[in-house]
Formats: C-alpha cells, structure tokens, sequence
C-alpha cells in the first residue's frame, strides 16, 4: 500500500508509509468511537442498524474525495518511450529495451524515480 500510494500522490516513500500507517489507527479509532456511542446511547439492534447505515452514508459521501488525484506519473518504457517520446499509436509498450535488457530484473512492481530521466521501473 505504501508504493501505491507514493505513485499516486507522488510522495516520497516515507510520506507514504505514514499515509498508509493511517489507515490503521483510524480503523482502530472508528472502532472504539463506534463501541462507546453504543455504550452511552444504549442501542439496542434497531438502533445499531440505523447507526450503520448513517455512517455507511456518510462514508459513501466522504469517499468521493478519493476521486481527486493528482497527474499520472510518466513511465519510461509504458507511457513515455525511452527517448522520452510519446509512444506511437498501436505500437505496445514495452519494459525491455537495449539499455535494460541485461537487468535480471523482477517482475515485481517497485517504480523508481529519477528527475532527469522519469519513473522506471
């Protein structure tokens, strides 16, 4: 989660790693903040159903935040050429070129960034 993050806000690993640890303390939050209104309102099932589904409509709003994204990330090799062209219509992209093709590279999905030549992979 931490690199899909990073790629798409286009942050620094580390800034990604703090984003995606997020996610857990607030799962964590969401569910101790849930227990104590069920505690001090006292809800019974209904109660709890309506509970639910206010929240899941909220969230349903909230998360069209989402939508909003920064510009996609030029890839050397998938959407850029490595002449630093846009590839021609119909021509497939491709990972291996002459200057990669001794690599042994994974398949395995870990972009690199580097401001003079763009993202590889």
């Amino acid at each position: 989660m931490p690199k899909i993050l990073e790629t798409i806000l286009s942050t620094t690993p580390t800034i990604g790693s703090y984003l995606s640890s997020v996610v857990i303390f607030a799962a964590a939050g969401g569910v101790m903040i849930g227990g104590m209104v069920v505690r001090q309102m006292n809800l019974q099932v209904g109660g709890m159903l309506k509970m639910i589904l206010i929240c899941h409509l909220v969230a349903l709003v909230l998360i069209t935040c989402l939508l909003v994204q920064c510009p996609s990330r030029e890839f050397v090799g998938i959407t850029l050429g490595y002449d630093r062209q846009k590839p021609k219509p119909g021509v497939t992209p491709s990972l291996i070129a002459q200057c990669n093709s001794q690599c042994h590279c994974t398949n395995k999905w870990n972009p690199v960034c580097d401001k003079s030549t763009g993202t590889k992979l």
